[in-house]
C-alpha cells in the first residue's frame, strides 16, 4: 500500500499488551543489540516448543531441569521452505525463502531474578519472546529487549 509502513505502530503494540495482560518488555539496543531483522527473530521464536505442558528450567549446577539456564533459541543463517495458500485460488505454494533469517537473533532464557529455578509452559515462553519481538524488533526501533515476570 502506498504510504504504509512495515512497522507496528506504538498504539497497536500497546493494545496487544492490554489484551495479553502483562507488562510490555523493556527495549534496550545498547544491551540487547540493534538493527535486528524481524524475520530472523521470528525464526528463533519458532524454535521454542509451543504447548501447555509445564517446563522446568533452572541454573545448570543446581539440579535437573527440562531446560538448563542460560539457554538460547537461535535463528539460522540458511534458507527455509515457506508455504503460502493463495487467497484467490486456494492453491498451496511452497518455495525456498532465502530472505527469512540471517542467523543473528537469539532468544535467551536467563536465570530467574529470585531463586534458582522456575516453571512455565512453552506457550508462555513463546508469548514473552513474541512480545519482545513485537515491541522492540518489529517497531521502528529494531532493537533487542527483555521481558520479565513470565
Amino acid at each position: 500500500m502506498p504510504g504504509s509502513t512495515p512497522f507496528a505502530s506504538i498504539n497497536e503494540v500497546e493494545k496487544t499488551f492490554k489484551k495479553l495482560a502483562f507488562k510490555p518488555p523493556t527495549c534496550d539496543g545498547s544491551r540487547y543489540g540493534r538493527s535486528l531483522q524481524t524475520a530472523s527473530c521470528q525464526e528463533a521464536l519458532l524454535a521454542i516448543p509451543r504447548d501447555q505442558r509445564e517446563i522446568t528450567f533452572g541454573k545448570r549446577s543446581r539440579g535437573q531441569w527440562n531446560i538448563n539456564l542460560p539457554h538460547r533459541f537461535l535463528s539460522r543463517a540458511s534458507p527455509t521452505l515457506s508455504t503460502n495458500v493463495s487467497m484467490e485460488t486456494g492453491v498451496r505454494l511452497t518455495f525456498l525463502d532465502c530472505r527469512t533469517a540471517d542467523g543473528t537473533c537469539a532468544i535467551e532464557i536467563t536465570e530467574p531474578a529470585v531463586g534458582f529455578m522456575d516453571i512455565s509452559s512453552g506457550f508462555e515462553l513463546a508469548r514473552a519472546a513474541w512480545a519482545v519481538i513485537m515491541s522492540c524488533v518489529y517497531t521502528y526501533k529494531q532493537e533487542g529487549g527483555r521481558a520479565d515476570g513470565i
